[in-house]
């Protein structure tokens, strides 16, 4: 990460082949677990369709 930087297939990686991988990112990123799936009940509840193509909904 030092010499490439956070790339998407870094992410993509972690989340699929790595068993603690999410625990990963929300370190990497400082981001909490409680708070990511408040987020993620609010897009899905929200039928908001500007929120739900800034989050690229239909590829969930």
């Amino acid at each position: 990460m030092d010499t490439q930087g956070l790339k998407k297939e870094l992410f993509e990686n972690l989340l699929a082949e790595k068993e603690n991988g999410l625990r990963a990112l929300l370190a990497l990123t400082g981001f909490a677990n409680e708070s990511l799936k408040r987020l993620i009940t609010v897009v899905r509840v929200a039928e908001n369709q500007e929120l739900a193509k800034l989050l690229v909904k239909d590829k969930w």
